[in-house]
């Protein structure tokens, strides 16, 4: 099999195994983050809301669909991921005044008082990453990566 555009010593045995180390990466960030937030006293959360929480400690309120839009996820997706941050008492969900159809999700007084330890756990976890890597170094992993990611980007 051919692959356009892609060197044919990128398809051999050497180079075959950067989509299964990003597996791994991701999860073992997963398990990380899931210690550090049973550690601190926030054992219901998931890593997967995290991008909600980011997003809207950053932003302020936003509805669903621009939240959708922001973590680039469906909007079912998120809906059933503030459903459970509502459950939990980190978000608030109402109705848009201006627009009845839209619904509002905002940080609670408990999700705010988690916005320290959400960046902490966040800067350590970028700690653990790069522990063994220069500036240079990061900044072409960061880079060749966007490339791989722009790659599967554009086959979709």
């Amino acid at each position: 099999m051919t692959i356009v555009g892609c060197p044919s010593i990128l398809l051999s045995m050497k180079f075959n195994n950067i989509i299964f180390l990003n597996s791994r990466i991701r999860e073992y960030a997963y398990a990380y983050i899931v210690h550090e937030l049973k550690r601190v006293g926030h054992k219901s959360l998931a890593p997967s809301h995290g991008d909600i929480l980011a997003s809207l400690y950053k932003s302020g309120t936003l509805s669903k669909t621009a939240l959708a839009k922001k973590i680039n996820r469906d909007r079912s997706t998120v809906t059933t991921l503030v459903k459970k941050l509502e459950a939990l008492g980190y978000v608030q969900v109402a109705p848009d005044s201006h627009d009845s159809r839209t619904s509002l999700v905002s940080l609670t007084e408990k999700g705010e008082k988690m916005r320290d330890d959400f960046f902490q756990i966040s800067q350590n976890l970028h700690s653990v990453a790069y522990q063994n890597l220069d500036e240079k170094e990061i900044e072409l992993l960061q880079r060749l990566l966007q490339k791989v990611y722009e790659n599967f980007m554009q086959t979709l």
